[in-house]
């Protein structure tokens, strides 16, 4: 009884597995196909050949038992027979699919290699379910193919084969496990089925006894979906909880990475790693640190590692990086480790601070400046009122010192003395006058100078000469700007301030070397950082250079200050004559910049802001006759205002008819409808067109359009274009009358 009722079973297994042959058969052509059509580039095309016949051997010898199998499924045919048939064609299609891992395997390519595994692995899979219904089919139609692609995986070597043929092998024994048990279930279905059908001719007879038992089989499988949907739901809550993590762990702006404690290689990162550091994924995984060379500074590493091992974790570490272009970043880092699916891992999350460091840096850098002006002023303050209170005493001690020496006509003491205490009191008083410069009093009347003309006025003068005669081995250069422009200003404390930077950086060379003198117009575009914060806007410069002994980087922040000086005292004063050249500038609403190198030298660099107002008469040394217009038209195009309005004004000087635009596209429009004689053209605008785009549609409108080009900037390859063009000469900036009248004058004389 029970042989036969195994029989039974063995049958319906049989029908089971044959049912399913068709579409299996086709799914093997498809992943065989796709497989074939893959490599097609990268295997010969006889492996290809040789292999698809073998496949195709075992998908016929299959389509063949299932036409035979079909004609006797209804009667009670052998299933011990037709079990055997089956997996001997199985054993067969398994074996030549294990063969694909050696006659199509696409090596040295890891794309189509990661192909493989996901249509084998999936194929696999698929084929061992398929299979389930017979025991050990799964194992015939995977195993040989799984075990030769392990094989094939070890074969290739290196961490990566051994670890996807360990994995191969772990795959296909779980999938042979459910196999096994998936078979254990079918049989077990397929037994009850029978058994229901014998249930069936008892249900007749005991009826109360089957309901009892199909009661409990309700309560079964009520508990069976109950335990169906909590099982679903863990599963999404669990699918959301990890793609949360995906999200931020990927949209991180912060560098997120895994390591592994063992060897410390790099087991993922996020894309905020890759912004930082400039590194690509496929260059960071599998690799350490130390290979990407990261660690600016090795011991910043070593005190994350130790603590690490002392604590498991490390907050608020700072550290410097150095990225894949070489730059350095400097990053706030915490790190800790974890136990991941029984392996000690490494977090590590690293804020890139550069930017917030840079920020840091120039504040205190503005804090100091702003910090060494309120002493300035207050150290001035306190000048003042001292200079103040001792120039009153002063003026009684010189006074009747010098009646002392009207009184006294004969030689004498007396008469000496009296005058050491003149001598000494005149010397007093200048200090007082420095004091009061300090104290930035000196400056009430201010009128347009030229600082060229002022430097060689004091190089005439004897204290010039005194102050070389102490260093007789130091040779003077200048190099003074023929076009300088004005300045507004005192041209007695302008003086002082120079012959004060000459005493010092002639006593900075004491064995002699070269004082170099130098004045320029300078247009700044943007401000420009250094020991002051220069503005934009036109400035007059001048800067006195030595080859002397330079300043001591701890002396470059006090050099401004009152009685502050590393001199020889007697000779060159009291400390005050850098200090009265800092009250000078900022009376002046100038700016310094010092740079110094120790044994290289110094260069003290003063700004000046430029006045527009003419020198008087006696000063003058430029006529403007020669540049006069005859009522022309001129357009002046700049996209700065103050400059426009300077131009206009010059223009407008000279007799010129002047009209103003601040873009290209204006220019171009105003030029439709108003014909002009010249056109002032600033290179540089933006945005919107530059001077080359916006000529190039102005002759466009009038052919025969004169124009001359203004920048701040030297000469540029697309001035050369818009000269080539038709334009005129090119006047670099600032604007100065003349060579802006000359310029406009010889392009409007010439002929059309």
């Amino acid at each position: 009884m029970m042989e036969d009722f195994n029989r039974r079973i063995l049958r319906e297994q049989v029908r089971l597995v044959m049912e399913q042959l068709p579409n299996m058969q086709g799914t093997s052509l498809i992943v065989a196909f796709t497989l074939c059509y893959s490599v097609r580039n990268h295997v010969p095309h006889a492996n290809i050949f040789q292999w698809g016949t073998l496949l195709l051997m075992a998908v016929l010898g299959k389509i063949l038992l299932y036409n035979r199998f079909s004609k006797v499924r209804e009667s009670s045919f052998a299933g011990e027979y037709w079990k055997n048939a089956y997996l001997i064609l199985t054993l067969f299609a398994g074996v030549t699919w294990g063969l694909s891992a050696f006659m199509i395997f696409p090596a040295g390519n890891p794309k189509l290699i990661s192909l493989f595994m996901l249509i084998i692995g999936g194929f696999a899979a698929g084929t061992s379910v398929a299979h389930s219904s017979i025991r050990f089919a799964s194992t015939a139609g995977g195993g040989p193919a799984v075990l030769l692609y392990a094989i094939r995986f070890a074969m290739e070597g290196g961490d990566f084969g051994y670890t996807v043929g360990f994995l191969i092998m772990v795959f296909v024994l779980a999938v042979l496990g459910h196999s096994f048990k998936q078979n254990r279930f079918i049989t077990t279905g397929i037994a009850l089925r029978f058994e229901n059908l014998e249930l069936l001719e008892q249900v007749r007879r005991t009826n109360d006894s089957l309901c009892r038992a199909n009661d409990n089989l309700c309560k079964a499988n009520d508990s069976l979906c109950r335990e169906i949907a909590e099982r679903r739901i863990a599963q999404e809550t669990l699918r959301e909880s990890e793609e949360k993590f995906r999200l931020a762990f990927q949209t991180s702006p912060d560098s997120i990475n895994l390591n592994r404690v063992s060897d410390g290689v790099y087991l993922d990162i996020n894309e905020g790693f890759s912004r930082i550091l400039g590194f690509t994924r496929e260059e960071v995984i599998g690799k350490t640190s130390l290979e990407l060379d990261i660690w600016h500074n090795p011991k910043d590493r070593e005190r994350m590692v130790a603590g690490l091992r002392d604590t498991g974790f490390v907050e608020n570490l700072e550290a410097r990086f150095c990225g894949k272009d070489g730059k350095i970043v400097i990053g706030l880092m915490y790190a800790r480790m974890l136990h991941v699916n029984q392996e000690d891992i490494i977090l590590s999350i690293t804020r890139d601070i550069t930017e917030n460091k840079r920020v840091e840096k120039e504040r205190r850098r503005l804090e100091e400046q702003l910090q060494r002006a309120e002493k300035m002023e207050a150290l001035g303050t306190l000048a003042g009122g001292v200079a103040h209170d001792l120039n009153n005493v002063l003026g009684v001690v010189v006074g009747y010192a010098d009646l002392l020496l009207l009184s006294s006509n004969e030689p004498g003491s007396a008469r000496a003395r009296a005058t050491e205490i003149l001598k000494a009191g005149q010397k007093a008083a200048a200090i007082v006058q420095d004091l009061l410069t300090l104290a930035r009093r000196g400056v009430q009347d201010r009128k347009p100078l030229n600082l060229s003309s002022i430097l060689l006025e004091s190089q005439r003068s004897p204290e010039f000469a005194k102050v070389l005669s102490y260093n007789p081995g130091i040779m003077v250069k200048t190099d003074l700007e023929m076009d300088l422009l004005n300045i507004s200003g005192s041209s007695v404390h302008l003086e002082k301030s120079l012959l004060n930077l000459v005493s010092n950086a002639a006593e900075a060379m004491p064995d002699g070397g070269v004082l170099t003198i130098k004045t320029g117009n300078r247009y700044l575009d943007k401000p420009v950082s250094g020991y002051d914060s220069v503005r934009e806007g036109d400035y007059v410069v001048l800067s006195v250079s030595d080859t002397g002994e330079g300043i001591r980087t701890g002396d470059l922040k006090r050099i401004f200050e009152p009685f502050y000086t590393r001199k020889v005292m007697g000779r060159s004063g009291t400390g005050l004559g850098l200090a009265v050249v800092w009250g000078t500038v900022k009376d002046h609403e100038g700016y310094i910049n010092v740079e110094s190198k120790e044994g290289k030298g110094t260069t003290v660099t003063l700004y000046f802001p430029v006045s527009r107002q003419d020198v008087t008469p006696e000063q003058a040394c430029v006529s403007a006759a020669q540049f006069m217009g005859n009522g022309e038209s001129i357009l002046v195009v700049d996209d700065v205002k103050e400059q426009r309005e300077l131009a206009a004004s010059i223009l407008g000087k000279l007799n010129y008819r002047v009209a103003t635009v601040s873009s290209g596209e204006e220019a171009v429009e105003y030029l439709k409808p108003h014909p002009v004689d010249l056109v002032v053209l600033d290179m540089i605008m933006d945005p919107g067109m530059d001077g080359l785009d916006t000529y190039s549609k102005m002759i466009e409108i009038r052919p025969m359009q004169k124009a001359i080009i203004v920048s701040g900037f030297s000469e540029t390859e697309r001035v050369a274009k818009a000269q080539t063009l038709g334009a005129g000469a090119y006047v670099k900036k600032p604007y100065l009358l003349e060579k802006l009248g000359s310029a406009v004058r010889k392009e409007l004389d010439q002929q059309a």
